[in-house]
């Protein structure tokens, strides 16, 4: 600002400028030369510093963010030249020097130094392309009741990998195998710590597999084959396949004879189960009417059939009893009178009121006879003609006790012998009906 002399003044500076005052300068030294309106002139000079160095920053990621959508993210700045104290403003607000706590993003500053020199940067803080998450699948469950063949599987996505694999079992495995029924929990972390939980259940069916069978039919009567057994089947998994220790595939079973029955139960689901029956059938019916006999000229005969040790016995004749009487027709040796000549076939029958065994006997009865030899007789000379009575019913033949004694036919109730011995000879006429003689 000059002072003294006659104004105007008028101006010349070292870099051509002729005003009073100049602005824009870099740093160096700057003359002025003023001269007033009588040519009177003053000069001066004036040196214009800067700072040392240029304002400059740098900022640098130093951690991206952690987990998807977190805010662990930072951003370090540093600042170099121009003239200190700084200022800083940064794109979200904040106005520190370095950045943290942010989620990802972009985010410029702005550095301010103390003569108001600026220096800006951008920089982005990343973060895991998508969040961290887990499925989680029971692959398989408990097939059988109190058993242990459940499986889990896990499929990871998105955070960091490697993954790392925590169960509420204690197992550091990514899958499961082995399993009981149960609810299971894992969390899985992947490399930068961030953590995702996933949980399931394992069931397995409500009940155990169980069968229970009523035998609806014992067998019977003895060898008889009309036994039967139901089958009821509960718990386990349905449908159900059914293996009988006869070859059966049905649920329920019949026609069957006495004797012990086990059936093999496999359900849906390859769990199986077996239970054994058994089937009972009464003692055996014995009937044993004895054995043919003949009755000769008589009407009254005793039977002899067995006496039961299982059931009870009864008499009737085949065809119808007609006159025939019984004096107890449940006594295996009744007497039975009133015998009509001829085959008489009798049933003995033994029952328990259900089956029935039965057999016969035949009785024969045939008509009375009578062996009429004559009398007995004197002769002079070696021989004679015996001279029975001719049978009713049946044949007759003779027989002599003497030796050498001839009967010309033994089978006529007449007829001639020869060759009698001197003294006694001795003739038999025997009469035969059947098995009467």
């Amino acid at each position: 600002t000059p002072a003294g002399g006659t104004t105007p003044y008028s101006y010349v500076w070292s870099n051509g400028a002729s005003t009073a005052s100049v602005s824009g300068l870099t740093s160096g030294t700057y003359t002025v030369t003023v001269t007033d309106s009588r040519g009177c002139t003053i000069s001066d000079n004036v040196t214009i510093s800067q700072p040392a160095a240029a304002l400059t920053t740098t900022a640098t990621v130093s951690q991206n963010v952690s987990c998807f959508g977190g805010n662990d993210g930072s951003v370090n700045l540093t600042v170099s030249g121009g003239t200190s104290p700084y200022s800083y403003n940064w794109s979200n607000g904040a106005t520190t020097q370095d950045l943290n706590g942010v989620t990802s993003g972009t985010y410029t500053v702005t550095v301010t130094d103390a003569n108001g020199c600026t220096s800006s940067q951008t920089r982005t803080v990343n973060q895991p392309a998508a969040a961290l998450s887990n499925t989680i699948t029971p692959s398989q469950m408990v097939s059988c009741f109190g058993g242990n063949n459940g499986t889990i599987t896990v499929s990871v996505s998105g955070g960091t990998p490697s993954y790392s694999y925590s169960w509420n079992t204690g197992a550091t495995s990514q899958n499961l195998s082995g399993l009981a029924q149960g609810t299971y929990t894992v969390t899985i972390t992947d490399a930068k710590g961030c953590t995702s939980e996933g949980t399931t259940t394992i069931t397995q069916p409500a009940a155990a597999l169980n069968a229970s069978a009523t035998v609806t039919a014992n067998v019977s009567c003895y060898n008889g084959s009309n036994g039967a057994i139901s089958l009821s089947v509960s718990g386990g998994t349905a449908p159900y396949g059914f293996i009988w220790s006869n070859g059966s595939i049905t649920q329920n079973i019949s026609g069957l004879v006495a004797s012990t029955y086990t059936v093999f139960i496999t359900d849906s689901k390859g769990c199986s189960s077996s239970s054994s029956y058994t089937l009972t059938e009464p003692p055996q019916l014995i009937s044993n009417a004895g054995t043919d006999f003949n009755v000769c000229g008589e009407t009254v005969a005793t039977m002899n059939a067995n006496t039961p040790t299982y059931g009870i016995g009864s008499w009737s004749v085949q065809g119808g009893q007609g006159g025939i009487l019984f004096n107890d027709s449940t006594s295996a040796n009744t007497i039975v009178s009133n015998l009509p000549i001829g085959d008489n076939v009798f049933i003995w029958t033994v029952t328990d009121g259900v089956c029935l065994a039965s057999s016969q006997v035949l009785v024969s009865v045939t008509s009375a006879i009578q062996a009429i030899a004559g009398i007995d007789r004197k002769v002079c000379d070696g021989e004679i003609n015996l001279n029975a009575t001719r049978p009713q019913f049946g044949d007759g033949y003779w027989i002599t006790f003497s030796p050498g004694v001839v009967i010309e036919d033994s089978s006529k109730a007449f007829s001639h012998v020869t060759n009698l011995n001197f003294g006694n000879n001795y003739f038999q006429w025997t009469v035969v009906n059947g098995t009467c003689r």
